[in-house]
């Protein structure tokens, strides 16, 4: 606090000065203080000369007569006086600085100590009033910052708070105690002093007493009379007007109420008269029959609601038994049909619609019982075997109908034994033992005619029958999977939401549900790419016009539009560069009509080096491979251009990239200086090159750069001719150099080469089985090319890589696959192990992220299992100290347990009723009647402690009723019960702790208490009287046998 008064005196003390130096226009020749002010600071920063010239200012009489110099000296004055300022500025804010931080570490250490202090006064406290002390409060402050400083501190003050009240409270309860023994002696003496006055007045007291108390008996018995009768028996003898009169309007007071509860309880007589007579009524009829009247206005309505409901279900109650006697009528009717017709003129009404359908489907099922039954009695009792055959079989189950047309047959048979043939016997053999739709559909019967034909084909036609009813129920899954895969032919959004799903299972109809809407996802996604595509497609449209542009007038017609800002940008950029190619380009033909009237240059010799250089370029720039091929190559930042003119009189270039003779400018680089080993190349993929002369050209376009020294420029033209020639030809180029010829090259017509090329086919073909055969990427770079043509062998070259790549993306996915179950197994062991198996475990086997994302998981899981320790450690440790706070409890001795007739059974259930106690194998509960918070505390055979910091134990206890921690009630319980088969066996001992006398009027200590044991039928319950302050009681034990 002193730092900063400081600080702000001196802040306060130089804005004062700059203000007087910089305002007042150095009027300061009658201010003996501020001059003082200002030699004082002066010598600081100037010499003696200046000090002689402040003299000497001082006694101007007129700043208007300075000279010349004077007016210099006073502006360097200025200056040094803002330096001198702006340099106080930057020192006193390093000094504020520097306080701050001494001022923040100063308070950290004070925050710290204080906070120390407070916990140790806490577990002081803690001790003194014997509460088991917490070593949590003091856990890791010196190492915590102000913030965590703050929140303990806060947590202490609440705590110290609590505690300080409590040993208050203490010290009051014993000032107290020495007071009231002070006071006991000075009123002793009092007391014998004012003895004979007292005798004295007591005789008059007892009269006055007396009569108040006849007075007031009266006063009792006339307002606690229950009858007019009683009341008008009362006999009043006073004289006294005015008592009187108090009394007589006290017995008009008590008739009214007499009266009035006379009223109410014939009201209520009638209530509960009329509520149980519409409750037992067991018919409408009787139900009618009553007559609300007699009661008041809240009891009517609510008879009359019981009223309407007990109509309503006895209504109810009636119809369904009238439904119910019907459909049992409705179902003897049926058991005892035993005609077709019959059924169909019985009429099934008066029951509801789950009777109907139920009625309708058993009298379906008695009617096919009943045609089957009459159909056998029909083909067993019959002779005819017209009679058979002309027998239609109807009304019956798939099933029966098979086996009455099975048993028909038989019968016919039986009569025809010399008609049926063999191969009748065999074909229906065939058909009985069909399995498959597929099976009957395919059987023909062979030389039967006539009626054995058709009782053939009436048996098959039966047997399928019978066998699509067989696999009836594998439709759902038949058409689940026929809508699934409709549904994945399916392109259009709309005609995908609108996709009807039917004759499926719940489960199917889900699924399939679920694949809709992930086909609508990926259809939307397609639709957005779809978008994205065409809008692609116009920008590479029209760039594609851009580069394929014949001339310039042509490049000047296109239109760049419908493509975005930034597309439009480099489109207009690409066009205005084309612009000026072109514009070029035409004069380019120019240049090599004049190129070719000069010598070529001569071929040299094929070098492995070289092709190798032009080998390892096609691969890294990804140039496109033919059997007529023109490539470039140079080494240095300069723009050559690579020229052919083909046999057609066209010229192949960098405005004009392509050829109606399938010719392809596949590379063109440095247009701007992108790469010091370039790669130009025109090529015809495949074996499409026709046949005749081609030129070849180089034009050096431009020297990126100012130094001269990469000029001139060595390049070297490789020659692809055919399957297997290659030629190399190099010379060298200058910018401002003409169009250079190089060469003109002859090419075999398509037939011969391709010839040429077949001949080497069968090597070709066998290493390409082996490339598509290779099963791992260490295989495939084992298989050499060698015996090849060139383009065959380029061919392959490609395949290998696209073989690798497959083989790369297959072993990356099942080492993906691999990582996947070696990630699932660590999850499982991270969410399985224990803290020792977990702190042992090592992330391997997985990616990075997954060892991340597992390595994160397995420390979370360390951390939690660690808490769960220490919480246990400090439980056991807390356990420990109350344990000990038990036993020198328990040395005072149990309580005695009262007699049955003073126990409060009654309280004791009505208070653990409304609370919602549970009641197990046996329970423990505690009951007291004041605003004091008492806890109930029970130790285990196991060991374990209850209380309201444990309300579980693993024996089964459970602490299921805590009240009062605060004020809540004034006739509390608390409850422990054990659930049935949990407890074990042993001593449950019993103590009670008054943890808190809370703030309330009337709220008294001592506070006596009642603890009641409760097995089975068999209670017992002990009483005792606590204060604040005092240690934990001992009430009993409980011995728990299960025997």
């Amino acid at each position: 606090m002193m730092v900063t008064l400081i600080i702000v005196g001196v802040t306060i003390f130089l804005v004062i000065l700059i203000w007087f130096v910089f305002f007042t226009n150095n009027e300061l020749d009658g201010d003996d203080g501020l001059s003082s002010i200002v030699d004082f600071q002066m010598p600081k920063l100037f010499a003696e000369k200046e000090k002689g010239f402040f003299g000497s200012f001082r006694k101007k009489k007129s700043k208007d007569e300075e000279s010349e110099n004077i007016k210099s000296l006073r502006g360097e004055m200025l200056g040094k006086r803002k330096s001198l300022t702006s340099l106080e500025q930057e020192i006193g804010d390093v000094q504020l600085i520097r306080n701050a931080r001494t001022a923040a570490r100063r308070e950290l250490e004070e925050k710290r100590t204080k906070c120390m202090n407070m916990a140790d006064e806490v577990l002081q406290i803690q001790d003194k009033l014997g509460i088991p002390p917490d070593e949590a409060f003091d856990d890791n402050i010196e190492n915590m910052d102000l913030v965590d400083l703050d929140l303990r501190m806060t947590e202490l003050s609440h705590v110290l708070r609590l505690l300080r009240r409590e040993v208050d409270h203490q010290d009051a309860e014993k000032m107290k105690e020495r007071l009231r023994r002070k006071q006991e002696e000075v009123t002793e003496k009092r007391m014998i002093q004012e003895k004979k006055k007292l005798e004295m007045e007591e005789a008059l007291l007892k009269d006055r007493l007396k009569k108040m108390k006849d007075e007031e008996a009266l006063r009792y018995n006339i307002q606690n009379a229950k009858t007019i009768e009683e009341l008008e028996n009362i006999e009043i003898k006073t004289k006294d007007k005015e008592e009187l009169k108090e009394l007589n309007e006290l017995i008009e007071i008590s008739r009214e109420r007499i009266l009035k509860e006379e009223e109410e309880l014939r009201h209520l007589e009638n209530f509960e008269r009329l509520n149980e007579e519409i409750l037992n009524s067991p018919t409408v009829e009787e139900l009618e029959k009553v007559t609300i009247e007699d009661v008041n206005e809240i009891q009517n309505n609510k008879l009359n609601e019981v009223y309407k409901q007990r109509h309503k279900l006895l209504s109810d109650r009636e119809t369904l038994a009238k439904q119910l006697k019907r459909y049992e009528e409705l179902i003897e009717k049926i058991e005892q049909l035993t005609e077709l017709n019959e059924f169909d003129e019985l009429v099934i009404d008066g029951v509801n619609p789950r009777q109907m359908k139920e009625l309708e489907q058993i009298k379906r099922m008695r009617r096919m019982i009943v045609a089957n039954i009459m159909y056998e009695n029909k083909i067993s009792n019959s002779s005819s075997v017209n009679e058979l055959n002309e027998m239609i079989i109807t009304g019956v189950s798939e099933e029966n109908e098979f086996e009455l047309i099975k048993m028909r047959n038989e019968r016919i048979a039986e009569l025809e034994d010399e008609i049926l043939s063999a191969a009748v016997k065999s074909y229906e053999d065939r058909i009985t033992n069909a399995t498959s739709v597929l099976e009957i559909d395919n059987l023909e019967f062979e030389d039967i005619e006539g009626d054995n034909l058709i009782m053939l084909n009436e048996l098959k036609v039966s047997k399928r029958a019978s066998l699509v009813a067989k696999i009836r129920e594998e439709g759902y899954r038949e058409n689940y999977q026929k809508l699934r895969d409709q549904m994945k032919t399916l392109d259009d959004l709309e005609e995908l939401r609108g996709f009807e799903i039917f004759n499926v299972g719940e489960s199917y109809a889900i699924e399939l549900e679920k694949l809709r809407l992930g086909r609508v996802e990926f259809l939307e996604e397609q639709e957005r790419l779809r978008i994205e595509q065409e809008e692609l497609e116009k920008y590479n449209s029209i760039r594609k016009a851009i580069m394929h542009a014949q001339n310039s007038e042509e490049i000047q017609g296109i239109e760049i539009g419908e493509v975005n800002e930034e597309q439009k940008e480099e489109l207009t950029n690409l066009k205005d560069e084309m612009y000026v190619i072109l514009k070029e380009e035409e004069s380019i033909r120019i240049y090599v009509d004049k190129a070719l009237d000069e010598e070529g240059l001569t071929p040299i010799e094929f070098n492995d080096d070289v092709e190798n250089v032009f080998l390892n370029r096609f691969g890294e720039y990804g140039a496109k491979i033919g059997d007529v091929q023109f490539s470039l190559i140079w080494e240095n930042n300069n723009d050559l251009d690579l020229i052919i003119k083909t046999p057609q009189n066209e010229l192949i270039h960098r405005a004009r990239k392509t050829s109606s003779c399938n010719g392809l400018l596949d590379l063109e680089m440095n247009m701007k200086p992108e790469s010091k080993s370039p790669l130009e190349n025109i090529v015809w993929e495949g074996i499409s090159g026709g046949g005749g002369e081609y030129s070849i050209f180089v034009w050096h376009r431009k020297r990126h750069g100012m130094l001269r020294g990469k000029d001139p420029t060595t390049f070297t033209i490789r020659v692809a001719n055919g399957s297997n020639e290659v030629v190399f030809i190099s010379g060298q180029t200058s910018f401002g150099d003409p169009l250079k010829f190089i060469s003109n090259v002859t090419v075999k017509d398509v037939a011969t080469r391709g010839k040429e090329i077949q001949e080497k086919e069968e090597t070709y073909l066998n290493l390409k089985d082996m490339i598509n055969g290779a099963i791992s990427v260490n295989e495939l770079e084992n298989i050499e090319l060698i015996n090849l043509s060139r383009v065959r062998y380029n061919e392959l070259v490609i395949l290998k890589d696209e073989v690798k790549n497959k083989l790369e993306l297959k072993e990356e996915e099942e080492r993906i696959i691999k990582e996947n179950k070696q990630a699932e197994e660590l999850l499982q062991m991270i969410n399985e192990g224990n803290l020792e198996e977990l702190k042992n475990l090592t992330i391997e086997g997985v990616n990075e992220d997954k060892v991340e994302f597992l390595s994160s998981l397995l420390q979370d899981k360390i951390s939690d299992l660690e808490m769960e320790e220490e919480r246990k450690r400090r439980m056991v440790v807390a356990n420990e100290r109350m344990m000990k706070a038990l036993n020198d409890a328990e040395s005072a001795g149990p309580l005695e347990m009262l007699e049955e007739e003073e126990r409060r059974d009654a309280d004791f259930d009505k208070r653990l009723r409304k609370a919602g106690a549970k009641d197990g194998e046996f329970r423990i509960s505690l009951l007291w009647d004041n605003f004091n918070d008492l806890d109930i505390i029970i130790t285990s055979p196991s060991g374990e402690i209850i209380h309201s910091g444990n309300r579980n134990t693993s024996c089964g206890g459970v602490l299921d009723i805590d009240m009062n921690f605060k004020p809540e009630s004034k006739k509390p319980v608390e409850n422990v019960y054990w659930e049935k088969g949990k407890a074990i066996p042993g001593e449950y001992k019993v103590y009670v702790h008054h943890f808190k006398k809370h703030n309330k009027r009337n709220n008294q200590d001592p506070t006596e208490f009642r603890v009641q044991m409760k097995m089975g039928e068999r209670r017992g319950e002990l009483k005792g009287r606590l204060s604040n302050g005092d240690p934990v009681m001992f009430v009993g034990t409980l011995n728990f046998d299960r025997k």
